[in-house]
């Protein structure tokens, strides 16, 4: 699951712009015109073998180098393509994401109560698998997304979905994650506090019954995990401390 999240993620990152090569405000506003003109822009990366780096182009243009010095396994995006459609309005875009033959790789879908700048939503993603540490301006795109859907296909075509519900009264976020390459695939669902992303883990049976369940503190699961069976019996009783197994209780 995580590992998705950091593929999207750093995908993501790769449009934050190279200072050396590459003005971000000037193509920000090219983004910005290519979308209200065209409702879609598409970018489509390139490896440049010649000083190792990945870069992005719209139209030609060049919007994104990434040294691949530090990030080697970048390097397989050669010849992918990403697409941000407003078809369906500036407050509810999509960005899907293609392998080099074409086929669909991933997608993302946002129902947004101002528009944002897309791709700093990779932070709310990052920050929420614990990869980055919380500051003001995250809350500040918290605040200005009401759900986010995020799609995984796989060689199979299997699906990972995960969907994220920003609450604005408590600020406190839902999410509900599907990966159907379990057998059988499970619901898990967590309830936290976006500031200290504290709050409870449950994980549920195709059936709707409950598997297990788990409270979280600072990103990390603590305390008793208590496992069920489909019919309600107790298969095992863990302790979890800081996200890592302390003993078996039963």
């Amino acid at each position: 699951m995580k590992k998705i999240m950091i593929f999207l993620f750093a995908f993501c990152s790769l449009l934050a712009y190279s200072a050396k090569t590459v003005d971000y405000q000037e193509v920000d506003k090219y983004v910005r015109q290519k979308l209200d003109k065209d409702k879609e822009i598409t970018f489509t990366y390139k490896l440049n073998q010649a000083d190792f780096t990945l870069e992005g182009y719209s139209d030609g243009k060049l919007t994104a180098v990434t040294d691949l010095s530090s990030n080697p396994g970048q390097a397989a995006m050669d010849g992918m393509k990403s697409v941000i459609s407003e078809k369906n309005g500036k407050l509810n875009p999509e960005y899907k994401i293609f392998a080099a033959d074409g086929k669909l790789l991933s997608e993302q879908k946002f129902k947004l109560n101002k528009s944002i700048r897309l791709f700093d939503t990779a932070n709310i993603m990052a920050y929420l698998d614990g990869d980055i540490p919380y500051d003001d301006r995250l809350m500040e795109l918290f605040n200005a997304v009401d759900t986010m859907e995020i799609i995984g296909y796989h060689p199979n075509n299997v699906k990972y979905i995960k969907k994220i519900y920003v609450n604005h009264k408590n600020n406190t976020v839902k999410m509900e994650v599907k990966d159907y390459r379990e057998n059988p695939m499970m619901l898990q669902v967590a309830n936290i506090d976006i500031k200290t992303l504290s709050g409870k883990n449950e994980i549920f049976y195709p059936n709707g019954k409950l598997f297990s369940s788990i409270n979280v503190k600072n990103g990390k699961m603590n305390g008793i995990v208590t496992t069920y069976s489909e019919d309600g019996k107790v298969i095992k009783k863990i302790e979890v401390k800081d996200g890592e197994f302390v003993r078996e209780i039963q």
